[in-house]
């Protein structure tokens, strides 16, 4: 008992040091958790985040956004009166993830106002598994691959990096192999094997190479067929990376921006089926140089008037309409997304998530 009293104090202590500078009405004893090293067998863990209203008004919990289908949540719903402290419980199921994992999850109070992100991590050990078991996804015939995904992930302009894809013949006949890219002015390089022999896996391997000097920012994505003895496959590989600027040291002590976005969840409300629902976020920089944006992409039908080569001054703010058409059937609700690459060194890529229902 002695000990929960302690934690609880040391948290209250904690809150009343940093509620001053927090905007967020609610404050989290602590933002991350590390599970350690877990084994995949073993199935789901879960920790529990303990948070406390640090304002005079009630709070609720509106929505919480996990990175990952693996990650939920279950909490309250119920308003947190002034210096109650809540429970915010995770579930991590392992399954299908090995290595060193992070997830995010994001916490929205008071109806999307406010956001606090919290962060997950484990070291998964993964269960053995058989050919077919290790390659679920099947591209031709009896040629697998473990996914029909592979990201990059953020790659600066000038920069070469490659990553290899393993192809998984389960059948019982070696198979001939060869790959088209449906993108005709692509930057990756590919270089397939000739054949698979049964039951044995090849490497694919890719590589991206990006000149510098050249006005190339955002989402690049190439779309692989594969063909088995000349039969395409069902399904494509799809290989992405995001193209940044070169930033160098990101620690530096020169002058740069910073990209700020209020909120990052635009919920639009319900509107009537293919009825057009309108919505803003804001944009600013808090940095102390001059913000560029790269690069704007609109996923899922909806629009924005943010244009590429947008500057914003240091300290200047600009509101953002978004739009997006009600789904055709009602009831239901439908996501889409704006991707932002800007020359914020620290975070040159922001996802802005747009939320609307059909009535």
């Amino acid at each position: 008992m002695n000990r929960i009293i302690s934690t609880i104090t040391a948290f209250i202590i904690c809150i009343a040091v940093t509620a001053q500078t927090n905007k967020s009405p609610i404050q989290f004893h602590s933002y991350e958790h590390n599970f350690g090293t877990i084994e995949e067998k073993d199935g789901i863990v879960q920790h529990t985040y303990l948070f406390m209203n640090i304002t005079d008004k009630p709070v609720t919990i509106s929505t919480i956004l996990t990175s990952c289908g693996c990650t939920t949540a279950s909490y309250s719903t119920e308003p947190l009166e002034p210096g109650e402290i809540g429970e915010l419980t995770v579930n991590f199921n392992p399954a299908g993830t090995e290595g060193e994992v992070i997830r995010e999850l994001e916490v929205f109070t008071n109806q999307g106002k406010s956001i606090d992100r919290l962060l997950l991590m484990a070291n998964v050990i993964p269960t053995p598994l058989g050919l077919e078991e290790q390659y679920p996804r099947t591209l031709a015939e009896g040629i697998r691959v473990a996914t029909l995904r592979c990201n990059f992930g953020f790659l600066e302009q000038g920069n070469t990096q490659s990553k290899t894809i393993i192809l998984a013949n389960i059948g019982t006949e070696t198979r001939k192999i060869r790959i088209e890219n449906s993108n005709k002015e692509s930057y990756l390089t590919i270089e397939p094997p000739t054949a698979i022999k049964q039951q044995t896996v090849e490497s694919l391997n890719v590589t991206y190479s990006i000149p510098s000097g050249k006005n190339i920012y955002g989402t690049l994505r190439d779309t692989l067929w594969l063909y088995a003895d000349d039969v395409k496959s069902k399904e494509p590989l799809i290989v992405t990376t995001i193209i940044t600027d070169h930033f160098g040291d990101v620690d530096s002590e020169e002058p740069a921006p910073s990209i700020r976005i209020e909120p990052s969840l635009v919920n639009l409300g319900t509107k009537s089926v293919n009825r057009l629902a309108r919505g803003s976020f804001i944009i600013e920089n808090t940095g102390k140089a001059d913000l560029i944006i790269r690069d704007v992409e609109t996923l899922g039908r909806c629009t924005c008037n943010l244009n590429n080569g947008t500057k914003l001054k240091p300290g200047e703010s600009r509101t953002i309409e978004v739009s997006l058409p009600a789904p055709a059937e009602v009831g239901k609700t439908i996501m889409a997304s704006i991707n932002i690459t800007s020359n914020d060194p620290v975070r040159p890529f922001r996802e802005i998530r747009v939320q609307l229902q059909s009535k």
